[in-house]
């Protein structure tokens, strides 16, 4: 059996998400998506309905009144961000221990993969170009697939992927990994996502999200732009994620999303500003 039938058959036999969850995914993946639907399956999980409105009553939400119903916080919170809180709150223990073959410690890949996402969820402010709802979901889950790709490194491997000087600088990253493991995490994290039969476009987002300009169509081709965007701004501020990914920002991400410089600045500066108070919004 090859290492890529090893991994896919890995990414397939991970957690699957909770009912509610899955739930959830199914009515958001519909474009006919019906708020009364969605509002039931919400309140049938305690956990996920008192997470749900300590967000939509949070001081990052901007609440000037109190959110006392779970409908008025999915109105208020958006079809993206209730379903990133839902599976945040399925993924969170699983994305925070440590790989050591990435050299991540405990907690590192979920404090990155919550900037990344917040940086999608601020690019709104900064960008000229909408952000499609699936946008900040594929940002939280864009490097799930470093989840299974880690338990199956061995040290030969690790020394192949790892920033060896002295190996051609196009074969870091996920050019080391495919040329090593047959596929990257990025299209290991797409199947993944695919199995948990999320949104056809998260699968997407979290596929290119290295390289966008692949991405099969404008729509796909966007929300993999603003996970790319948002993995890059999690690493400018200093939340890296392992020792062999170096994100690209390229002209054509940037000319997509209509972002000048001047407010990649602003960008970086703010999600900065917000990551302490997200992660803390997820972890009670």
């Amino acid at each position: 059996m090859t290492y890529v039938d090893v991994l896919i058959r890995e990414a397939y036999d991970l957690e699957p998400l909770p009912q509610s969850v899955a739930r959830l995914t199914a009515l958001f993946a519909n474009d006919d998506w019906s708020l009364q639907d969605i509002t039931k399956t919400i309140e049938l999980d305690p956990a996920l309905t008192a997470k749900l409105l300590k967000l939509a009553n949070s001081s990052l939400s901007g609440a000037s009144q109190a959110v006392t119903s779970v409908e008025t916080a999915v109105v208020r919170m958006g079809p993206g961000m209730v379903l990133s809180l839902a599976i945040a709150s399925a993924v969170r223990p699983e994305m925070s221990v440590a790989i050591p073959a990435y050299d991540l410690d405990e907690g590192s890949l979920w404090r990155h993969s919550v900037a990344a996402a917040i940086a999608v969820e601020e690019a709104k402010n900064f960008c000229r170009r909408p952000a499609p709802p699936e946008s900040f979901v594929s940002a939280l889950l864009h490097d799930i697939g470093k989840l299974v790709i880690g338990r199956h490194l061995k040290p030969a491997l690790v020394s192949a992927l790892d920033s060896d000087p002295e190996r051609p600088r196009p074969l870091r990253g996920i050019e080391a990994e495919s040329e090593t493991l047959g596929l990257h995490h990025g299209k290991l994290g797409g199947l993944i996502a695919r199995n948990w039969e999320l949104p056809q476009g998260i699968p997407a987002g979290i596929t290119f999200h290295h390289s966008p300009e692949k991405a099969p169509d404008e729509f796909r081709r966007t929300i993999a732009s603003y996970v790319a965007l948002g993995d890059f701004v999690a690493h400018e501020i200093g939340e890296q994620c392992g020792n062999n990914d170096e994100p690209r920002l390229t002209r054509a991400t940037v000319k997509c999303l209509g972002l000048t410089r001047n407010c990649f600045t602003e960008l970086c500066q703010s999600t900065a500003a917000r990551l302490d108070s997200v992660m803390q919004q997820y972890e009670e």
